[in-house]
């Protein structure tokens, strides 16, 4: 299973991003990573189009089987996925929009 990223919008703008083989992590960071995708499908995915200055979130889990792509932003987000943010973000960086 495989994890883009991607972290757009705020003041500055600026686009980061990261992919993460999820089955290249330790047995512990696949169970949390596992738990934060159930919250991420019992949410809503959402994004606030009026929001200014918010930072969007992209969230697409690719398996053999399937894609689903989860929209946030810092609004909207569910306050449990906060950890799973910090989780990608600190392996994120520059990318082109």
């Amino acid at each position: 299973m495989k994890i883009n990223f991607k972290q757009s919008g705020g003041f500055t703008g600026l686009v980061t991003g990261c992919v993460v083989e999820i089955d290249t992590l330790p047995v512990i960071e696949q169970q949390e990573i596992q738990s934060y995708l159930d919250v991420c499908r019992s949410g809503t995915s959402e994004h606030n189009s009026q929001a200014r200055d918010s930072i969007q979130y992209e969230i697409t889990i690719e398996n053999q089987d399937n894609t689903e792509t989860f929209l946030f932003d810092d609004i909207s987000m569910p306050s449990a996925l906060q950890g799973f943010i910090k989780f990608l973000t600190s392996r994120s960086a520059p990318i082109s929009p």
